[in-house]
């Protein structure tokens, strides 16, 4: 290295002490030796056999630096011209016309050359030499001018024009109060562009085909933003490097195959891009401590209202008024349910076909249809009202221990203590002998379906929130290891392309690059345990109860299992932590650990409603009870059911299930077509509707039997349900702002970025998550309270729906 700078410093001022003009042989070549001066511009021509030298004075600035532009009209692929441009500690050159990608010969080449190759030398001369191995005279154009604002500042806007083969290279030095900003660049025309920033050492990567191998970049069309780091680089300084690609299909993909030919005339600059540059940073130094710390205060502020509701003497005040009512033996109508005859009335003709009783009792396929049966079945609970509530007061007077012993002990039958008859109603046997169903009434009430042991239950149910907490420890290990490794991958290659970013808004954090849309969702994590403390202290509270009055446990309300509530906070936060995962590179390769959990509760919802009326049915058994059996008798069964009963079987036994079906179905169907016609890019967001659909139908058809059954609901469920409704509009409406799409190319989905809306730290989507993770939370209260009219209400008294 050191005898090269000697060679070199000899031969620079062995040339520079001749006259303009002169010449020398080297061999079968004559060397025209000229010496250049800036902004002025020179043509010639040169052929095989000669070559000229041009020699420029250079002194040291390092805020400017000096942009070569050379141009040749009847150059070739088969002789190009060979521009070879040497400083003290490097080399440059290319040849013109010059080829890239195969796609257009390019006969004009501007370049800005590396200042650090000539910096700290005595001797900093810049020597261009043009050659070319073409037998007839070549012409050229040769142009040498100095960048004396090559340094651009803070908030220093830059109007430039770049090409393929005229990249644009700028210098920014970092200040010492700042350790990032953001470097923005901006565009009207669509064409295909990179963006790169790169160390302030030489050698400069500029061209397409080598503009990848060092540093941080990203292709774009209108719209590029990069937040540079100071621990980035080893220094603290960065190029800024912008050029434009040949072709368009990295930016807009398979619509752009095909290039254009190019323009007629080839001095004519050809995929010319105007652009506006600019580096920014952000407005304070504050920016985290104010964006996270106001997030975490206004879910502090929501966990002061919840304990000061808690603490609230008024609702203790109420609470023991309803141990009072249940002391005294009074039933809930006082608090609040309808005692109406009309009522009365409506629920004891709930499910019937033309409001006849007798059709009411209609037997299922299979029983008896003698009169006897009919009468006997008849009696059996408050169907219209005359049966005698003592009946079913027998099994719930007894201690509570022998109850339970009574219970878990049933095989064939029902408890000796109960006052029914032993062929008014059979069983479904399974392998433990436990889960009895009534098959034998049209019209079923909640006390029919929740007969089982209740700590049998709530073993059962408590197997939800277990399972479901070991498959997020196993889903989400994996999952945090990899978009860990996706972000290495991201600042070691320093492709940016990897990540869909909204990068008008990224705010990073060590290792992560937008660390505002990670913690964007903690809400999904703190308001999940808020409502895992709320179902804990209901669940205590009502324990509580119970273990003062312990007939309430079976003869009052709706029955309480919060296994299913527990699980659907657990799955809250775990959609928060998979969320978070997904936006530490979000692509579509890892969309799907977004939308994982929430398929899940969307699942556990729908769950949880079904279950509220059917506590003894178990998830493996909602669709299928054993009542039905699909083999080669099903035809003749089928053939059977229609000679007996001819047209009447299709008359329907339940007209609001029917109705829900035939709307659900619809939908279903509707969305299926939907999906085939038009094959969604975003297939998870596309199968989640579906699954948020049938929910939505599903909660809508509670609330509609509540309304019709004159069943009261509670004025801070109503209360909730607007909260709710609220924050899911307004979240609708962020999650619809696009700011980025990994169903486009990286290129086109910065198209859509924007800059940060909320405290200068989180943007749209991270409103987004706020709001939908508020909404989520509310909509999990209502769930929860939704029936707690139905407290004190007889369980007999309380229809399936």
């Amino acid at each position: 290295m050191l005898l090269f700078v000697l060679l070199f410093t000899f031969t620079v001022s062995a040339e520079c002490s001749r006259n303009s003009g002169a010449s020398e042989l080297l061999g079968d070549v004559i060397r025209d030796i000229r010496n250049g001066s800036y902004n002025v511009p020179y043509n010639g021509t040169v052929m095989s056999g000669t070559e000229v030298l041009f020699v420029f004075q250079w002194t040291t600035d390092q805020n400017a630096s000096i942009r070569v532009t050379t141009a040749s009209r009847n150059s070739s692929m088969d002789a190009p011209m060979l521009i070879v441009i040497k400083q003290v500690r490097g080399v440059q050159s290319w040849t013109l016309p010059l080829d890239l990608e195969n796609n257009y010969p390019y006969h004009i080449v501007s370049r800005t050359l590396c200042p650090g190759y000539s910096l700290f030398h005595s001797n900093n001369s810049v020597l261009i030499d043009i050659s070319t191995s073409s037998t007839i005279p070549v012409d050229y154009y040769l142009l040498v001018t100095v960048i004396d604002d090559f340094t651009i500042g803070m908030d220093d806007s830059r109007a430039l024009e770049t090409s393929p083969s005229q990249p644009l290279i700028y210098k920014f030095d970092f200040s010492k109060d700042i350790d990032f900003v953001t470097v923005n660049v901006q565009s009207d025309a669509n064409l295909c562009g990179l963006i790169s920033v790169q160390d302030a050492k030489c050698p400069i990567y500029d061209f397409d085909h080598n503009l990848e191998a060092m540093g941080y970049y990203q292709s774009f069309t209108s719209l590029a933003a990069m937040t540079v780091r100071r621990i980035y680089f080893d220094s603290t300084s960065f190029y800024v490097v912008v050029a434009v690609k040949p072709k368009d299909m990295d930016c807009q993909g398979m619509e752009s195959i095909m290039s254009s030919a190019g323009p007629v005339d080839p001095m004519v600059p050809y995929r010319v891009k105007n652009i506006t540059l600019n580096v920014s940073s952000p407005k304070s130094s504050w920016t985290y401590w104010v964006g996270i710390g106001s997030a975490c205060a206004a879910y502090a502020f929501v966990y002061l209202i919840y304990f000061f509701v808690e603490i609230n003497p008024r609702k203790k005040k109420d609470w023991s008024v309803e141990r009072r009512h249940i002391v005294d033996g009074h039933s809930h109508e006082s608090l609040g349910a309808s005692t109406s005859t009309q009522g009365r009335e409506m629920r004891s003709t709930y499910g019937a076909i033309n409001g006849s009783v007798n059709d009411q009792l209609a037997e299922p396929l299979g029983t008896s249809t003698s009169n006897q049966g009919r009468e006997t079945r008849s009696a059996y609970g408050p169907i219209n009202g005359s049966a005698n509530d003592d009946q079913l007061d027998v099994r719930f007077n007894e201690p509570p221990d022998e109850q339970d012993s009574d219970e878990s002990n049933e095989s064939d039958g029902p408890s000796e203590s109960t006052s029914l008859p032993e062929n008014d109603y059979d069983f479904l046997q399974d392998a433990d002998s436990d889960k009895n169903i009534f098959r034998t009434k049209t019209i079923l009430y909640v006390s029919d379906l929740s007969r089982k042991d209740k700590k049998y239950l709530n073993l059962k149910y408590k197997v939800y929130p277990r399972k479901l907490l070991i498959i997020a420890v196993f889903y989400a290990l994996p999952v945090i290891q990899l978009v860990l490794t996706y972000q290495r991958v991201l600042n070691q290659s320093g492709n940016e392309d990897l990540c869909y970013y909204n990068f008008l808004c990224t705010r990073p954090l060590y290792i992560i690059s937008a660390f505002n849309n990670v913690i964007s969702n903690m809400g999904y994590v703190l308001l999940g345990l808020l409502f895992l403390i709320i179902v804990y202290r209901r669940n205590r509270r009502y324990r509580n109860v119970v273990a003062q009055h312990p007939h309430v446990a079976t003869k009052y309300g709706i029955p309480h299992h919060y296994g299913l509530f527990y699980a659907m906070g657990l799955a809250l936060m775990i959609e928060g932590i998979m969320s978070a995962c997904y936006h530490v590179c979000p692509s579509y390769n890892n969309f799907q650990f977004d939308t994982s959990f929430m398929y899940i509760m969307a699942v556990l919802n729908m769950l949880k409603i079904y279950q509220t009326r059917h506590p003894d049915i178990i998830s493996s058994q909602i669709y299928y009870m054993g009542r039905w059996k699909f083999n080669l008798g099903v035809f003749k069964r089928l053939f059977l059911m229609v000679r007996q009963d001819r047209f009447h079987c299709l008359k329907p036994m339940y007209c609001d299930r029917m109705i829900l079906i035939f709307i659900a179905n619809g939908v279903n169907i509707a969305l299926c077509v939907f999906g085939l016609m038009t094959r969604p890019s975003d297939f998870p967001t596309y199968f989640l509707s579906i699954f948020i659909s049938n929910l939505m139908l599903y909660f809508i058809y509670y609330i509609i039997m509540k309304v019709r059954c004159q069943e009261k609901i509670p004025a801070y469920a109503n209360l909730f349900s607007l909260i709710a409704l609220v924050l899911w509009g307004f979240a609708l409406y962020f999650f619809t702002t696009n700011l980025t799409s990994w169903e486009a190319t990286p290129a086109k989905s910065r198209e859509g970025n924007h800059a940060c809306v909320l405290f200068d730290f989180f943007d749209y989507h991270d409103i987004w998550h706020f709001l939908s993770s508020s909404a989520m939370f509310f909509s999990f209260l209502v769930l929860l309270t939704l029936d707690d009219a139905l407290w004190l209400v007889d369980r007999d008294k309380i229809l399936v729906f």
